[in-house]
């Protein structure tokens, strides 16, 4: 997941420093200097808000004034992202007065305080890595025990109802041959099921 960089165009020189102090500090950071020639560019942006982990919003007059500034920050808000203002120059926005913002006035680079809370941001909101399973190794999820339970209860259904219909030899050699069948299709079934 990444941190979504809202800015005018008119305070580029910042935020270019800004992205590059963010970057080393082990953050990944997106600005719509990124975008390729050719993508449309409001579906980009659109894509890169909603898919963002946290909002930075870099405040000034001349952001005040940006209409793609407000934009940004509408769809941020209605989509929920955490949004973490910094004040480079002016006042706070008025839509954001009520949220802490974080004084870069002079062009300073964040505090470390600031940069945890964003590393949080992205950490939570980044999905936990998948456990993989090799190729031909779907059986390894046979060591769970639910599998195992699964399995004996198929298997006891099927003694039972081989028990119930008579107890001839030939309904228990079908019986075993059939309780084997449903104990290793049930245990595929639930280890496959039981992925994590």
């Amino acid at each position: 997941m990444h941190a979504f960089v809202s800015y005018s165009r008119l305070d580029s020189d910042y935020v270019k420093k800004l992205v590059t102090f963010l970057r080393d500090q082990g953050l990944d950071v997106w600005v719509d200097g990124d975008v390729d020639y050719g993508d449309r560019w409001s579906t980009v942006i659109r894509t890169k808000i909603a898919g963002c982990a946290a909002f930075v919003v870099v405040m000034t007059p001349n952001g005040a004034e940006s209409e793609w500034v407000e934009r940004e920050i509408a769809l941020a808000e209605r989509t929920r992202k955490p949004i973490l203002p910094l004040l480079l120059d002016g006042e706070p926005f008025w839509r954001l007065s009520s949220i802490h913002h974080e004084d870069v006035t002079g062009g300073r680079m964040p505090g470390r305080g600031y940069v945890l809370k964003l590393r949080t941001h992205l950490r939570s909101a980044s999905p936990p890595p998948k456990k993989e399973i090799p190729p031909g190794r779907w059986w390894s999820r046979a060591a769970d025990p639910w599998t195992f339970v699964a399995a004996a209860g198929a298997g006891l259904v099927v003694d039972l109802v081989a028990t119930v219909f008579g107890g001839t030899p030939q309904v228990a050699a079908t019986a075993a041959t059939v309780t084997a069948v449903v104990v290793l299709v049930t245990a595929v079934a639930a280890s496959l099921l039981t992925r994590r």
